[in-house]
């Protein structure tokens, strides 16, 4: 059986263990948010379709035991200036089925987003996340719902150059992603 993922076909097990692995980590401080035929402007014919997108979303400390051991998301608070006692929401993971795309789903996750950081405790200061640099239409998404890109060169000059530099080196050949985030 195979599943989409971030529009290339990856199987069951993969996309199921990439989710255990999360949960492994996060426990409690993780969810994975879905929407339905409910959540989305669809056709009459398509209302009988299950999951139509999905987005998770896990409540970390900015610092400490418990931060985020993945560089690309340990590095969030650093460019964000968190403080020491803050958590943030960091949202991964979005999936929308392409032939769903522009209908609202994308709209109707953050919304369910949104709601779920608003009961998190402790309280997000903000929610982050990074999105590929030539994804145009996810950009535009996060931007409408209030999203604001981080300069590249901020986190640069937050995370050090030396810092960028080992992340490059690591990295080659990756997609470039944006941080943005949301107060």
């Amino acid at each position: 059986t195979t599943a989409r993922a971030f529009d290339a076909p990856s199987t069951t097990n993969t996309v199921l263990d990439g989710l255990v692995a999360k949960i492994r980590w996060s426990g409690a401080a993780f969810v994975l948010l879905r929407a339905t035929a409910l959540d989305a402007d669809v056709a009459p014919s398509d209302a009988n379709a299950d999951v139509f997108g999905c987005v998770d979303v896990t409540s970390l400390p900015a610092f400490g035991a418990k931060a985020s051991k993945e560089k690309i998301v340990a590095n969030v608070p650093l460019a964000l200036g968190l403080t020491e006692q803050s958590y943030f929401a960091y949202l991964s993971g979005m999936a929308v089925e392409p032939e769903r795309r522009g209908r609202g789903v994308g709209r109707a996750l953050l919304r369910a987003c949104d709601e779920y950081c608003g009961k998190m405790r402790p309280k997000p200061a903000v929610i982050a996340l990074h999105v590929d640099e030539d994804n145009v239409r996810a950009l535009r998404l996060y931007e409408r719902y209030g999203y604001v890109r981080v300069n590249a060169r901020e986190v640069e000059d937050t995370v050090g150059k030396v810092g960028q530099m080992f992340a490059r080196a690591f990295t080659a050949g990756a997609k470039k992603k944006n941080l943005m985030y949301k107060r």
